[in-house]
């Protein structure tokens, strides 16, 4: 038995009391103890007062520190991994470079504790207060922060990266370069957050940018980043969050309702005249360039039926459309614009003669054409006012 162990009788456990009495003698005395021991879990009275103690490098792993006050304590790279920290008071703690993975912080009172490259990888702080808590380059992949309140908190340069933030109100948080990739995002407040290009909701896919989606992220979690990313100039990442907050509504319509029943039907025809018309065309508003390559494909797919129906074509002479390319091109070009149908007219042709619908097609191509400049010049300055 060690002699730092005072209070300590024979080699049976100690008391909670006792616990406490070695914990408080010192943090060495007490790792020396728990080296000579490691098949005992350190279990301490519910509510013990470790108020302003200095334990840097204390190893408290799987400690039972229920209720525990530890208001202003130094806990500077203190082992708490698996920790039972359930109710413990935290407010004001110094917890820089702590090892807190795995551990419980349910309804962990933690408020402006300083936990700066903390290790909290699958811990679990549902319904703690963070309120202005130092998370800088904390580590919290995996954790569990369900219902959480963060607030004020600084988390520049944070990982959360699948983590779960359902409920958790992040209200003038500093997230600045914060990851929160494939982090399930159900109910999130991120209103006032602050956040620039390197912080990051949406998974990445290419080097240093953010086109991926995040399908455990719900709709109104993302159009409040895209709002957040807009506000601090980000545009082009605010522009792709809108674009799969969007998706994600278009999904959610048909959540929780009877398959194959009117309203679902219904729900899906109206998601399937978004994809095409709204997703396929512009990205909704916010790929004016996916417009111009629909237009260009609209041409070229008409210039070819026309190229096969040119006898079906007459001019103000009298005579059938050439076979040019160009010409048909040319055709093409100024119905899409609706400029005229410049020196050729389809024939009329009753049905079923041949070519008897081109004068319809003729008549879609310009429609189409009205429709796609009008998008393009709607989406185009979207982009340029909202930039």
């Amino acid at each position: 038995m060690s002699e730092d162990a005072q209070g300590v009788k024979g080699e049976s456990e100690p008391t909670p009391e006792e616990w406490l009495a070695l914990l408080h003698k010192s943090s060495d005395a007490f790792n020396d103890f728990r080296e000579a021991h490691p098949q005992w879990a350190p279990l301490f009275p519910k509510n013990a007062n470790l108020r302003r103690l200095r334990l840097s490098r204390v190893n408290l792993k799987s400690a039972y520190l229920l209720g525990a006050h530890l208001e202003d304590a130094d806990l500077f790279e203190a082992d708490l991994r698996g920790a039972d920290m359930l109710e413990a008071h935290l407010d004001g703690a110094n917890l820089v470079g702590a090892d807190l993975e795995g551990a419980s912080l349910w309804w962990a009172q933690a408020s402006d504790a300083d936990l700066f490259r903390a290790q909290l990888q699958k811990a679990q702080l549902l319904y703690a207060n963070m309120r202005g808590a130092q998370l800088s380059e904390a580590r919290l992949e995996g954790a569990d922060l369900r219902s959480a309140q963060f607030q004020r908190a600084n988390l520049l340069d944070a990982k959360l990266d699948r983590s779960s933030v359902s409920y958790v109100d992040f209200q003038n948080a500093d997230l600045r370069g914060a990851s929160f990739e494939y982090a399930n995002i159900v109910g999130a407040d991120f209103r006032g957050a602050r956040v620039n290009r390197h912080s990051t909701v949406l998974a990445r896919r290419r080097r240093a940018r953010h086109y991926g989606d995040n399908p455990t992220a719900d709709a109104d979690a993302l159009m409040q980043w895209a709002q957040l990313y807009k506000t601090h100039g980000a545009f082009e990442l605010a522009g792709q969050c809108y674009h799969r907050a969007r998706q994600h509504y278009r999904r959610e319509r048909c959540v929780g309702l009877r398959r194959f029943s009117p309203h679902w039907l219904w729900a899906k025809a109206v998601s399937a005249l978004e994809t095409v018309f709204l997703d396929w065309s512009c990205s909704y508003g916010e790929k004016p360039g996916k417009v111009l390559l629909w237009a260009f494909a609209v041409i070229i797919a008409s210039a070819f039926t026309y190229h096969l129906y040119l006898g079906n074509f007459m001019g103000a002479s009298g005579r059938t459309m050439p076979d040019s390319v160009v010409t048909s091109i040319y055709f093409s070009t100024v119905t899409f614009t609706t400029l005229g149908l410049g020196d050729f007219h389809p024939i009329q042709a009753p049905y079923p003669d041949r070519g008897w619908w081109l004068p319809l097609f003729v008549s879609a191509e310009a429609l189409t054409g009205a429709l796609l400049m009008s998008l393009f010049l709607v989406t185009f300055a979207r982009i340029m006012i909202r930039d």
